[in-house]
């Protein structure tokens, strides 16, 4: 189902695209037949990617679920960012040692390494992202704007375990899961 098959009534209006530009606008770099596993990628944003890395209770099921999707994943350098920020947060709280938490980055960069694809961020999300937080309906915070407007940008469907991501994306438009619907866990 494609993004635009989403929305209703209540849809929230998201700020403009631009045309893409250039010689091959508009065109796919491979045919949808070379090879790949599948043509939708699904952003992992840093609360889905933070379940995984700190083993929580529903992290296994979780990624079984994004898993299930059989869509390749992609995750952008705020998610990573973000992660790297808790971690740290968890060793000045004194949850995780020096090691451990050194372990936990180790991870995250071997996860990253492992994906066939990162999401770029540009100027046009930060300007997007501005737009969807100033849509009070949103309730969206800055770093959960940039997710949903990169997911915006790339068509990209949005894994997360934020309910509140996760039902803002939905009022966009955005193709989203939230695997803690499927197995009673949320955060917000």
């Amino acid at each position: 189902m494609r993004r635009g098959d989403r929305r209703g009534a209540g849809a929230v209006a998201c700020p403009a695209r631009k045309p893409p530009a250039g010689p091959h606008a508009g065109r796919r770099s491979h045919p949808p037949d070379a090879g790949r596993r599948s043509l939708v990628l699904t952003y992992l944003d840093a609360s889905l990617i933070g379940s995984l890395l700190f083993k929580e209770a529903v992290s296994d099921r979780a990624f079984a679920v994004v898993l299930s999707w059989g869509a390749d994943i992609v995750v952008s350098d705020l998610a990573s960012a973000e992660v790297s920020s808790a971690v740290s947060r968890r060793f000045r709280m004194g949850l995780d040692s020096r090691i451990s938490a050194n372990a936990l980055l180790s991870a995250l960069d071997e996860f990253k390494s492992r994906l066939p694809a990162a999401a770029a961020l540009d100027a046009e999300d930060i300007r997007s992202a501005e737009q969807l937080v100033r849509t009070f309906e949103l309730k969206l915070r800055t770093p959960d704007a940039i997710h949903a407007a990169v997911c915006l940008r790339h068509n990209y469907q949005l894994a997360t375990l934020d309910t509140g991501l996760a039902d803002a994306a939905r009022l966009l438009g955005v193709v989203c899961i939230n695997p803690a619907d499927e197995i009673g866990e949320q955060k917000n």
